[in-house]
């Protein structure tokens, strides 16, 4: 059989054609048909990421056209991975201010969500200005002086809880963060003083910051003739692939006019 010729059948030979391309039960929903594995690079702050992914495929037709279920799984052991360097450094320094920096970081998948735990160093500075005159001569000049002083200290360990969510209505994904712990290390001991610093969500919102820059780069690698149909998310999730290793789970869809089933079929061959 020719390709034109397989082409030329009705949409009610559709099923057989289905059910006559490569399947990977195991690995996909029924009914899916895998595509190849995609590979993605991306720059995240000067730190190369590689992802793979592997989507799946599945249409039905009907009177208004043909709908397109799309199936992907990534592997994001390598985002996983970038994440503590990521993370890890000066986040805030405000000279009469804030000070925040984060180590010690790891990341772990556990079930549906990203468990990240850190030590973050918090301290607050408040600075005392003056005009103070200087004499130059017949000449004054008045200057600016100041004197810093550290106001508190404090250092804790801090978890936090990462799953993915749909923005926009599916168009595209960000984080939901959950703070799960936070034990002192050093300095006071957390309670009234933690709700004036304010400290969980201080590192909350910075994990929640830099992760979702991350992902908001990464695009689930779609074939490109699926993402001129702009296809929208359904449903997202994070996984284990196992040994705690991050895997991301993902659904969307789009629909298209009769005339792209050839294509369409011709791409799930």
């Amino acid at each position: 059989m020719t390709r034109s010729t397989r082409f030329s059948i009705g949409l009610a030979s559709l099923p057989v054609l289905l059910a006559s391309l490569p399947t990977s039960a195991a690995e996909f929903p029924q009914d899916f048909v895998p595509l190849p594995e995609e590979v993605q690079t991306v720059d995240i702050k000067g730190r190369r990421v590689v992802v793979k992914y592997r989507p799946a495929l599945k249409i039905r037709t009907s009177r208004d056209g043909i709908e397109i279920e799309i199936f992907v799984r990534g592997d994001l052991r390598h985002l996983q991975a970038e994440i503590a360097p990521l993370l890890s450094g000066q986040k805030q320094n405000e000279e009469c201010g804030k000070r925040a920096s984060v180590d010690s970081v790891t990341a772990r998948t556990e079930g549906d969500a990203l468990h990240l735990r850190g030590t973050v160093h918090y301290e607050q500075w408040k600075c005392r200005c003056a005009q103070i005159p200087e004499f130059h001569g017949f000449k004054v000049k008045r200057r600016t002086r100041c004197v810093k002083s550290r106001l508190f200290r404090q250092s804790a360990r801090v978890c936090v809880k990462l799953r993915p969510k749909l923005i926009d209505h599916g168009a595209r994904l960000g984080v939901t963060s959950e703070v799960t712990c936070a034990r002192p290390t050093s300095g006071r001991i957390l309670g009234a003083l933690s709700n004036i610093m304010n400290l969980e969500n201080t590192f909350k919102g910075l994990i929640r910051g830099e992760v979702e820059k991350a992902v908001r780069k990464l695009t689930l690698a779609f074939p490109r003739e699926v993402m001129r149909f702009h296809p929208r998310f359904r449903s997202v999730r994070f996984y284990d692939l196992g040994g705690g290793i991050l895997g991301l789970e993902a659904r969307a869809s789009a629909r298209a006019s009769r005339d792209e089933l050839p294509r369409l079929l011709e791409l799930m061959k």
